[in-house]
This record gives structure tokens, C-alpha cells and sequence, in this order.
């Protein structure tokens, strides 16, 4: 599906290019005209702005000389008359005249008028001083010398000499006014043709625009066709890998189931010390198998989001002494030493889901043990010093095997990858024990690694959060061992294939549990409207009638036969299909091939919650935070609650702001690699596994909008939850539950 993507996604580029290049032609001739106009506008501007200035200035002249001319009349009617009413004209003229003057010599600045305008401003000033002189005179009763002075020559020269100036003044400023006109009328001309050019260059443009959106619109079309085609075909084929990985992982757990089951019983048995070991043979190849198919249905389970974390107190040292006994026998047979090194800080008790840790430990250390040939397998557990945090643990297995080349280490993590293929016909495996350990760690919130040099040996770690817990907290196991008839119950046991009816019969009765039988759904169904049962242990695929069918018969009757307990019993354990028990009505799940002592444990927890009135038969009826819970009953309500409180800071500073904002990826990774942790350990393991992705997708480069808007979508559901539970100091977490809960329960029971 990725390559059909792709082949589209060139194809249409390869169809962009000649359109990106007329586009880009097109844009240039666009751009060429409007600087083109902007220039033109440019020039229009500086020649209105001279124009109008030449306006101006002719228009100061003007006035300024018709100033000095009413000051002039002014002065001499009153010198001829000695009437005040001719000082009136004469004093506003006198109060005009150095204000003209003034703006005339200003706006003639960096001109050629410049020098005449300060010529004006000289002769008006001095004009002006003779006129006052001659009124002061006057008025100082000597009228004959003021007569006098108005027939002097000096007079008539200076306003000679001024009227001259600014005469040419004017006719100057009228020269340019005609020139600037022609100017701006020119450019106006310029403008209209350029703006003409500009319109036909986008109707051209649009009528381009219309071809390659049409010619665009084709291909996307075409694309879409080929997508849609393609997406169907891979719908296909991905419904057919999961048809086949039901049916296989059905076909072969199911005789597994038989060939495990009556290994075991057996084992019981007293046997010779040659039928011993050939019986362990058998039951070690058996387990050998199941392994495999595992491995396949975990990684389908992870890829699917169904893996969710159940963390509890537990000992930290008693599971690595369990966890390396294990392999130990393996590594003796072989010849190597097995050392575990433990740091002297580490706590007794630690809160974690105990089995996926388990599991990862059991990855590192059988790769160790099967690759190395001589030497040693060790396991450090020590406090991690890259960390700051006391509850952050590194847990390192190191080897003295065939280690792994350096431009094979990238690729070691991802599913059915080996470094040589040949070692899977010299060592077995599938390829995807590594690919789980690193998405179990991811979930967990921590990191994995490795160091190696080829020929030298390797070094797996990985580095986890586990809280410290009190030793008090450890829960006990709460299931009942074989053969405690406290528990002892009827069970209807509804199987089609004989031998893993007789098996499961077997292994019932020796725990102490009355069974009776039935062949398939129907036969179930009469049973039930007949008799009274305590628990129902119902196969899924049967003839006549299967057990999803069944199941939803029996809820349909009334009370109690509708309150049964009912356990499916099947190999099929895919994801989907635990989803649809649990929507049939199933309240839990039992794998094919079965482990004796876990069957019989679940069996009974079930018996002894079915007889507790106030609790109800059907999980996936109970509205409660599992996780919470427990968590509130091993530690304290005050550190559920410091936790909650935690984690709502640590969405509501994550989730802040839209994806499109986000500009530092690695600080985004960051508070998404803290909220996984917190998120996974308070049993909000949606929430958990999304910024999961997002850091992933924060640390790849990809896309963010996608995989923020799932984690944020997510988050704010959390984070309204865990507010109602701090709200509610008083109440259960019954309200804090998270979204994966809604699921069916018997999905998390695996």
C-alpha cells in the first residue's frame, strides 16, 4: 500500500511539472508589470509632488507681492489723508507679508528659486521697514518729511526690484508647471497602457489557471481511482492476513492444547526415568512452539494497541531469580555462566507490570544464551545514572556471543528482523522478540539499546520507571491451588473435539470441581435451561451451534441462568475477536493451550466472585478503574491522588497549543515521553500508548497533526476524569475510568 502511495504521489508531481513551469512564466510577466506600474505610480508621484509645489510657489509669489502692494496704498493714503482707516489694510498687509515670505523661502528650499525667493524675503523686509518708518514719521507731526519720502527714488527702486524678482519668479514657476503637467499626463498614459497589459496578463493567467486545475483536477482523480483501487486490494489483503493468522493461530493451538495438556498430566504421573525425560522433551517442544505463535499474536496484539499495562507492588529480586531460573538450564547445557549483578541502592519492592518486564528480561537473556556459544550471560539491574530520578532502573544483559555488525544494529529492532537469516534455521525464532521488548519499553515510557562489537559479544539495556512500593503491599495470589474444594463448583464444560474435552475434564475434576459435558452450543443451551451451573467453559468454534452464538442464548433467559459466569475456552485470541466475547457477553478469556494452574486459578476467582452477592457476574457490565483501584488499595489514596494531579499538569502543558504551532519537537517528545509513564501507570493506557506514537513521530520527523490530535483527543477525556476523582475526595475511581476500560474486559484480561 506504501509503494502504491508513493508511484501515485510521483505521478502526479511529474504531471506538476510542466504546469509549475507556465505558472512560474506567467508569474514573471505578472511580476515584470506590476513593478512595472509600481515604478510608473512612482515617477506619477514625484512629478504631482513638483507640480504642486510649482503651484504653490507661484501662488506665494503672487500673494506676497500683492501684500507688499496693499501695504504700499495703505501707508500712502494715510500720509496723503491722515485718515487711520488706510492703516487697517496696511497693518493686516504688514502682518501677512513675513509669513509669506517665510513659507515662500521654505518651500523653494534645494531649488533653483531658492535664491530669488530669499531676494523677495530682503526686499519685503526692507520695504517694510521704510514704510513704518515714513508712518512713524507722521505721526511725529512732521508730515511735509513723511510727503516727502513718498516721492523719494529709493522707494520706487526697492519695489521695482522686488516686483522684477518676482515676475520671473512666476514666469519660472509657469514653465515648469507646464512641464510637470506634460509630465504626469505622460505617466498617466504610461499607466492606463500598463494597466491595460496587467489585465490581459491575468485573464491569460486565469485561463491557465483554469486549464491546469482541470488537467489537475484529472489527475487527482485518476490518483484517487488508483488509490481507492489499491486500498481496497490491501483491505483485502490485510482481512486475509488476519483470516489466516485466526485460522493458523487457531489450527495450531488447538492440538498444542492437547499435546501441552497431557504432557503435563503425564508428568504427574510415576514414570520411568526414560519416559520422564521423553515426556519433558515433549512438553519443552511443545513450549518451544507456543513461543513462536506468541510471539507472532503479541506483536499483532501491539500493532492493534490491545496490550495494556497492569501495574502492582511486587519483588524486584524475586522476579529476576525467577526470571533467570528459567533460562539457567539452558545456559548450563550449554556450558556458560549465568551471573546476575544487582546495585546495592536498588529497592525491595517496585510498582510495574511485572509480567511484560518479565517477558522482556526473558527476550534479552535467551537471545544471550542462544548466541553465545562459550563465555558467560550476564544481568545487571542497577539505579539508572543517566537520570536524576531513583525510580528510573537500567536493566543491561550482556553477552560473550557473536555480536552484531555496526550497519546492522538500526534495523535490529524492527519485526522479522535477524542479523544473519541463516540464524534462523541454526537458532529458530521468529524475529519479532526484539520488536516486542522495544515497544513494551516504549509503552512503559522508558528506552532500549544496545552496544555491541562483532565477534566481542553485545550489551541489550533498556531503562524503566518503577516507583518504590512497602513490601505489605505485595498482593497475594488470590487464585486457589488444585484440589482446594473451598472453590469447588458445577461446571458445564462445552467442547466439540473429545480429546481436549477429556483434557479439560481431567484437569477440573482433579481440582475438585463437579463437570458435565456438551458437544456443542445447542447441546449448551438445554443444559443450561435444565440445570443449574456455577460456570460455563464455552468453546467458540463448534458445530451446529458456536459458542458466540450460545453465549447470546443464555444472556437472553432470565435470571439466574442469565448470570452465569461464562469463560471462553478457544485459540482464538486475536484482538478483534476478544472484542467480540466480550460484546457477546463473555465475562473472560482462556487461551488454547491453557496453563493448568492459571486455568484452574481463574476458575475459581470466578466462583468465589459469582457466590458475592453485591458483586456483579459480568465484567464487562462493572464501570471501574481496575488499575485505580488497586493502586489506591497497595500504595494510598493520597499517591493516586499526587499521581493524578500530576499527570493533569503534565496534558495541560503538553496540550496547550495546536500542532501547526509547535515549532520544538524534541521538547513535545519530551513531555510525551512523561506523560507515558504516568499515563501507564495509572492504568490510562490509551492515553499511554497515543503519545507513545507521538514521540515516536516526534523523533522520526513525521507528520505531527494526526498522532497530536488522537494523544490531545485522548488526554482532555483523562485529564476531565481525573478531575472528577480529585474532586471528589470521598468517592471510588469509578469515575476515573480509563477509555480503554470501555473495551471489552476481556481483552485486558490477557
Amino acid at each position: 500500500m506504501t509503494d502504491l502511495i508513493e508511484l501515485t504521489r510521483r505521478s502526479l508531481i511529474r504531471s506538476m511539472v510542466p504546469i509549475v513551469f507556465v505558472v512560474i512564466l506567467f508569474l514573471a510577466l505578472v511580476g515584470a508589470l506590476f513593478w512595472g506600474i509600481s515604478s510608473n505610480i512612482s515617477q506619477a508621484e514625484e512629478y504631482r509632488g513638483r507640480l504642486e509645489r510649482s503651484l504653490e510657489t507661484r501662488a506665494l509669489a503672487r500673494q506676497t507681492f500683492s501684500a507688499l502692494q496693499d501695504a504700499v496704498i495703505g501707508e500712502r493714503g494715510y500720509l496723503l489723508t491722515g485718515d487711520s482707516g488706510f492703516l487697517q489694510p496696511y497693518e493686516a498687509a504688514v502682518d501677512r507679508l513675513p509669513d509669506l515670505l517665510d513659507r515662500l523661502v521654505t518651500i523653494t528650499a534645494d531649488t533653483p528659486r531658492h535664491q530669488s525667493a530669499l531676494q523677495l524675503q530682503e526686499f519685503g523686509r526692507a520695504e517694510i521697514s521704510r514704510l513704518s518708518e515714513a508712518i512713524n514719521t507722521y505721526q511725529e507731526v512732521r508730515p511735509a518729511a513723511a510727503t516727502e519720502s513718498m516721492g523719494a527714488e529709493e522707494g520706487r527702486r526697492w519695489m521695482e526690484r522686488f516686483r522684477a524678482v518676482a515676475n520671473d519668479l512666476v514666469a519660472a514657476e509657469n514653465r515648469d508647471v507646464k512641464r510637470h503637467s506634460l509630465a504626469v499626463r505622460e505617466q498617466t498614459e504610461r499607466f492606463e497602457r500598463m494597466a491595460i497589459g496587467l489585465a490581459v496578463a491575468l485573464a491569460l493567467l486565469l485561463i491557465a489557471a483554469a486549464v491546469i486545475a482541470g488537467r489537475y483536477v484529472l489527475h487527482r482523480r485518476r490518483a484517487e481511482q488508483e488509490l481507492l483501487l489499491g486500498g481496497r486490494r490491501f483491505e483485502a489483503a490485510s482481512r486475509a492476513k488476519t483470516e489466516f493468522l485466526a485460522s493458523m493461530s487457531h489450527e495450531i493451538r488447538t492440538p498444542l492444547n492437547g499435546i501441552i495438556g497431557y504432557t503435563d498430566l503425564l508428568l504427574d504421573q510415576a514414570l520411568s526415568s526414560q519416559q520422564r525425560q521423553l515426556g519433558e522433551r515433549i512438553q519443552f517442544a511443545g513450549a518451544a512452539l507456543l513461543t513462536v505463535v506468541n510471539d507472532i499474536l503479541d506483536f499483532s496484539k501491539i500493532e492493534a494497541g490491545e496490550i495494556h499495562l497492569h501495574p502492582r507492588p511486587f519483588s524486584l529480586k524475586v522476579l529476576i531469580d525467577n526470571t533467570t531460573s528459567i533460562v539457567a538450564a539452558t545456559a548450563e547445557r550449554k556450558g556458560l555462566a549465568l551471573e546476575v549483578e544487582l546495585g546495592p541502592d536498588l529497592p525491595q519492592v517496585v510498582l510495574g507490570d511485572e509480567a511484560r518486564i518479565r517477558q522482556i528480561l526473558l527476550n534479552l537473556l535467551n537471545n544471550a544464551v542462544k548466541f553465545t556459544q562459550k563465555g558467560r550471560v550476564r544481568l545487571q539491574v542497577v539505579q539508572d545514572d543517566s537520570s536524576d530520578s531513583p525510580e528510573r532502573l537500567r536493566f543491561s544483559v550482556s553477552d560473550t556471543g557473536i555480536g552484531i555488525p555496526e550497519d546492522q544494529r538500526k534495523h535490529l529492532f524492527h519485526r522479522f528482523y535477524q542479523v544473519n537469516q541463516s540464524n534462523t534455521r541454526q537458532f529458530g525464532g521468529t524475529g519479532l522478540g526484539l520488536a516486542i521488548s522495544k515497544r513494551l519499553v516504549q509503552i512503559m515510557g522508558g528506552e532500549i539499546g544496545l552496544e555491541s562489537q562483532e565477534g566481542e559479544g553485545s550489551t541489550f539495556w533498556f531503562v524503566v520507571a518503577l516507583p518504590h512500593a512497602k513490601e505489605g503491599d505485595i498482593p497475594q495470589d488470590q487464585g486457589a491451588p488444585a484440589g482446594d474444594l473451598s472453590h469447588s463448583g458445577r461446571i458445564l464444560l462445552v467442547e466439540d473435539l473429545e480429546h481436549n474435552r477429556d483434557l479439560a475434564r481431567a484437569i477440573l475434576i482433579q481440582a475438585g470441581h463437579q463437570v458435565h459435558t456438551a458437544e456443542n452450543g445447542a447441546r449448551a443451551v438445554e443444559a443450561v435451561q435444565a440445570t443449574s451451573y456455577d460456570l460455563i467453559l464455552m468453546d467458540i468454534q463448534m458445530p451446529v451451534m458456536d459458542g458466540i452464538t450460545a453465549t447470546h442464548k443464555i444472556r437472553e433467559m432470565g435470571p439466574p441462568a442469565s448470570q452465569i459466569p461464562i469463560i471462553a475456552m478457544t485459540a482464538n485470541v486475536l484482538p478483534h475477536q476478544l472484542e467480540e466475547f466480550g460484546e457477546a457477553g463473555m465475562d473472560d478469556h482462556i487461551g488454547k493451550p491453557f496453563n493448568r494452574t492459571n486455568m484452574v486459578a481463574k476458575i475459581n476467582n470466578w466462583l468465589e466472585r459469582s457466590r458475592m452477592p453485591s458483586q456483579s457476574t459480568s465484567a464487562p457490565q462493572q464501570d471501574s478503574n481496575t488499575a485505580l483501584d488497586e493502586l489506591r488499595e497497595m500504595m494510598s489514596v493520597e499517591w493516586v491522588e499526587s499521581g493524578l494531579t500530576k499527570l493533569r499538569h503534565l496534558i495541560e502543558e503538553t496540550f496547550q497549543e495546536e500542532a501547526e504551532g509547535i515549532t520544538d519537537q524534541n521538547e513535545l517528545a519530551r513531555r510525551a515521553h512523561q506523560i507515558v509513564s504516568h499515563a501507564g501507570i495509572l492504568g490510562f493506557g490509551d492515553l499511554s500508548e497515543l503519545c507513545s506514537r507521538l514521540e515516536e513521530s516526534c523523533k522520526s520527523g513525521a507528520d505531527l497533526a494526526a498522532p497530536f490530535e488522537k494523544a490531545k483527543t485522548e488526554a482532555q477525556l483523562v485529564r476531565q476524569q481525573a478531575g472528577r476523582i480529585l474532586a471528589d475526595t470521598g468517592g471510588t475511581t469509578s469515575e476515573a475510568r480509563p477509555v480503554n476500560s470501555a473495551k471489552a474486559s476481556v481483552a485486558g484480561q490477557l
